[in-house]
């Protein structure tokens, strides 16, 4: 029965702190923009992950300036703004999400490069052919 006295009270917190909740919206966007980029015909290698590491970043960063911002505004002291909780689960986002798209860039560039190795080799060969015909 305890837990039914619980969840009816009301928890409250203070506005600014969903501008903590930036980063780990723009991961889920990050997940819907690679969706998209697939069902346009785009293939997994042509995506622009290192792109999204940086946006990622710089959402981050904005947002804890806002944080910090509201919280000053609220009247609260500037550090409250930024030692919420969400702080943590953004690192652990960020550090998470940075990796993976590290390690998808890296594969990617190793997929396009062998990618474009037989192309360069064929177009040589063409050339060859072509001057030997030619003489």
């Amino acid at each position: 029965m305890a837990h039914k006295k619980i969840l009816s009270k009301e928890i409250t917190r203070p506005k600014y702190m969903s501008w903590d909740q930036l980063t780990e919206y723009r991961n889920l966007d990050m997940a819907r923009e690679i969706a998209q980029h697939v069902e346009k015909g785009g293939k997994l290698w042509t995506f622009p992950y290192l792109r999204q590491i940086l946006v990622i970043w710089g959402v981050f960063f904005r947002s804890l300036y806002l944080t910090v911002k509201k919280s000053r505004a609220a009247g609260e002291k500037w550090y409250m703004g930024i030692t919420s909780d969400y702080l943590v689960m953004n690192l652990f986002v960020l550090g998470m999400t940075t990796i993976e798209y590290s390690v998808k860039s890296l594969a990617t560039t190793v997929i396009m490069l062998f990618m474009a190795i037989p192309q360069a080799l064929h177009s040589i060969v063409k050339k060859r052919v072509e001057k030997k015909q030619a003489i």
